[in-house]
């Protein structure tokens, strides 16, 4: 099943994510639901493990960030996802012959008998995940397909857990439906999306850094990896192809996807007197909501749309005496 529960907002790090032949280094602090270790780069070319990402239900989580000497004013939060769009994301059904998980076709594109796929009970929540395996160098993973909206921004994640000799961990979505002149890979390449990150990459790191301000792809630990991406526009693209598997030697569980539009409702509730504004804004200060208040009122409610998950936002407050608080959210 998808576990969409919230929790406490992340460190600076940085997050490489490939645009075909382009890399692109977002250094925000936020906090995308679930919480795990999440890792999202881009290591050159060769081997890697490909985790995709694809529930019609509405999401929603809630939390209450209490009151405290740096923010005096307790806070309660709910934020309300759209819709998963990938069909059994939990992998928790499975057919009644083969034991496969439905809503999802596993590609042996190699025709190797060394490449293997199935339902695992090593699951990060419910009672199952899909594993994919290969003894021999060869791609093995999951697939689905879905429609999306060109110019929309997408939302994309998917918890792993992989024990690999040689390969990568990530996230990949990509179109075909480019009409462009060329390769393969050249007329996919403004449409494929991805994010890799290498088993232990980074844990030298930890000697110099402090670990909570790293993302590492743990080994033997389940994973997050997640990403955003905007649908292009004018080019008749309607659908995306996810993979869930591996390309190199190991195994992975997959397990809790998601895939739907990256904007979502945040509403909350601010408890405090004297209170005259209350602002919304990411970490480079571009403004969501300006809301004034009244200074009697205890009790101040708001609401506001905010357009993406990979982003750190933070709600600030001013008082009748001109201070200001702010906190990340």
């Amino acid at each position: 099943m998808v576990n969409m529960k919230m929790s406490s907002h992340r460190p600076i790090r940085p997050n490489w994510v490939s645009l075909g032949s382009r890399s692109v280094n977002r250094m925000n602090r936020r906090l995308p639901p679930p919480r795990s270790v999440r890792c999202a780069a881009k290591f050159g070319v060769g081997r890697w493990l490909i985790l995709a990402v694809w529930a019609t239900t509405a999401l929603a989580s809630a939390e209450t960030l209490p009151a405290s000497p740096a923010f005096p004013c307790a806070v309660e939060l709910t934020r309300d996802y759209p819709p998963n769009l990938l069909r059994n994301p939990g992998f928790e059904t499975v057919t009644a012959t083969g034991g496969l998980p439905e809503g999802w076709d596993f590609g042996n594109m190699a025709g190797s008998p060394q490449v293997h796929g199935g339902s695992s009970p090593e699951a990060h929540s419910g009672a199952r995940s899909a594993f994919a395996t290969s003894t021999g160098d060869w791609p093995a993973y999951w697939v689905q397909a879905l429609k999306v909206v060109e110019g929309v921004l997408y939302y994309s994640s998917v918890y792993s857990k992989a024990q690999l000799t040689e390969g990568t961990a990530g996230l990949r979505l990509y179109t075909s439906q480019y009409a462009d002149a060329g390769s393969w890979a050249t007329r996919n390449s403004n449409t494929d999306v991805r994010s890799y990150a290498e088993e232990g990459q980074g844990e030298c790191l930890e000697d110099f850094i402090d670990p909570a301000y790293l993302n590492l792809y743990r080994r033997g630990q389940w994973n997050l990896q997640d990403l955003e991406f905007t649908v292009p526009t004018g080019k008749g693209v309607n659908q995306y192809v996810a993979w869930a598997g591996l390309y190199g030697i190991g195994t992975v569980c997959v397990d809790d996807a998601y895939f739907g539009p990256a904007a979502f409702t945040l509403t909350g509730r601010v408890t405090g007197l004297g209170l005259t504004r209350l602002r919304i804004l990411d970490s480079r200060g571009q403004e969501y909501l300006n809301q004034p208040l009244a200074v009697a009122d205890g009790s101040h409610a708001f609401r506001t749309t905010l357009p993406s998950r990979l982003k750190q936002y933070q709600l600030e407050l001013t008082d009748s005496q001109a201070k200001t608080w702010r906190r990340p959210l």
